[in-house]
């Protein structure tokens, strides 16, 4: 009888025992960290590159190490930033540093966070991304590209480089310009200039051998080639260049549980306010450079920037009537347009 009690007992153990397997093994399956890869074209120690290690260590923080990202710098996944829409879209990584710059071939309304002479703040501009830039692009690139925007990444200020400081609409007449892009190149063919692209690897010789005479670029891009070698002044025009994208494959986000969805969202709201104060501190390193290596440092007169942003306003006018009403909805909530 006893041996009989005892076979029973261990029975009903067993029982027990195999209907807490599923259990243990959900509760170990919950407590396992997901994991995502994350593609940034830009290197590690660049400024997009210390904004990627930054947001990356605040979802690590803020998930309780829940949500691990693994980072590829410098294109190191193996796409390059015009293949980044197909390459979300597809689920080949789970979130990236997207240049909008590098999309407008593929998306010509990422041309919208790239217009040259809209605003002269990091605040105003910051304000226009937020407020109009992301919910309209958003509208789109979710359905058409699987691909969901969580923060804005802001490019730099600008100044114009030359042997000369540029001071009157004449000093434009003639002057063998390198602009970064097509609207460029047609705001400074309204001015009377030359413009001409050139890859950026090979600014610096252009320059050099006059090849081109003077170049409006980012006051960041310029101190890392030290425009100062072959330039001699900086005369600060101040627009903001636009804004890149911190962003997710919209399925690698819909799978997370909702508490780290809103760990993201908020990672992405704060990666937008920090970035903006590190573009701010970037500048004024690059300025501090500037007058280190003696450049002549002056401002654009304002009737000259007038007549920049009277120009500009035409050609987004011209750009918006070809990339169609997404666009002028862009330009009209902006409040670059009536």
């Amino acid at each position: 009888m006893k041996s009989k009690r005892i076979g029973f007992f261990a029975f009903a153990i067993l029982l027990v025992g195999i209907s807490l397997l599923p259990a243990a093994a959900s509760s170990q399956a919950a407590d396992k960290p997901m994991k995502w890869v994350l593609s940034t074209p830009f290197g590690s120690e660049s400024y997009g590159g210390k904004g990627v290690a930054w947001i990356i260590d605040r979802i690590n923080d803020t998930s309780g190490g829940r949500l691990l990202i693994e980072p590829y710098f410098a294109g190191s996944l193996g796409y390059k930033s015009p293949e980044y829409l197909k390459s979300i879209k597809d689920g080949l990584m789970d979130m990236a540093e997207f240049s909008s710059p590098h999309a407008t071939g593929t998306e010509p309304i990422f041309g919208a966070c790239v217009l040259p002479f809209t605003f002269f703040s990091y605040e105003d501009f910051l304000d226009f991304a937020q407020r109009v830039l992301v919910p309209n692009i958003s509208q789109m690139v979710e359905k058409k590209w699987n691909m969901k925007i969580i923060g804005v990444v802001m490019y730099p200020r600008t100044a114009f480089y030359g042997k000369k400081s540029i001071q009157t609409l004449d000093d434009f007449k003639g002057l063998k310009v390198r602009v970064m892009g097509k609207l460029d190149s047609m705001i400074f063919k309204k001015l009377g200039a030359e413009p001409t692209y050139i890859p950026f690897e090979d600014l610096y010789t252009a320059l050099q051998r006059g090849v081109v005479q003077a170049m409006p670029n980012s006051l960041t891009a310029a101190a890392d080639i030290k425009v100062w070698e072959v330039c001699s002044h900086a005369t600060m025009i101040g627009y903001v260049i636009g804004c890149g994208f911190m962003v997710v494959n919209k399925t690698s986000f819909d799978a997370l549980p909702p508490d780290l969805q809103k760990v993201v969202l908020e990672s992405g709201e704060a990666y937008s306010k920090h970035m903006k104060q590190e573009i701010t501190k970037e500048s004024d390193i690059a300025m501090e450079k500037y007058r280190q290596n003696k450049m002549v440092l002056t401002d654009m007169p304002q009737p000259v920037l007038d007549a920049f942003q009277s120009a500009a306003q035409e050609v987004w006018v011209e750009w918006a009537k070809e990339t169609g009403p997404m666009a002028e909805k862009i330009l009209k909530e902006g409040g670059l347009v009536k």
